[in-house]
């Protein structure tokens, strides 16, 4: 007996249904033993697209810029530029800085699933 094109698609979704809960317990299974690299090595190899999932990612990002204040001397500018009063003026100075020319070093130092 032949199919219907509704049972057919119902079987087709079915079959995508059972490869993605696979995959997800597969995934999980990896994630557990530490095998996270070489799971999705496996997959990509054999064709299967494996879904994005959320990270969170730890990037250390340092950027020089000048701040112009007005102090006494080198010492007495040094020691202003960290007080607690030019927070604001640090920041809006840190971020034209970025914004005209990014930053100088970008590293990143962890990546952790959500």
């Amino acid at each position: 007996m032949a199919m219907t094109n509704a049972q057919l698609a119902a079987k087709v979704q079915e079959l995508e249904d059972w490869k993605e809960k696979m995959v997800t317990d597969l995934r999980r299974e990896a994630d557990e033993r530490g095998w996270c690299d070489e799971f999705n090595d496996f997959m990509k190899d054999h064709g299967v697209t494996l879904p994005a999932v959320p990270y969170n990612v730890e990037i250390v990002a340092t950027v020089d810029f000048s701040l112009t204040l007005d102090a006494e001397g080198d010492e007495d500018a040094e020691e202003r530029a960290g007080e607690t009063g030019n927070e604001q003026a640090l920041r809006d100075a840190a971020i034209a800085q970025i914004r005209a020319h990014g930053f100088d070093t970008f590293e990143v130092t962890e990546a952790n699933k959500v």
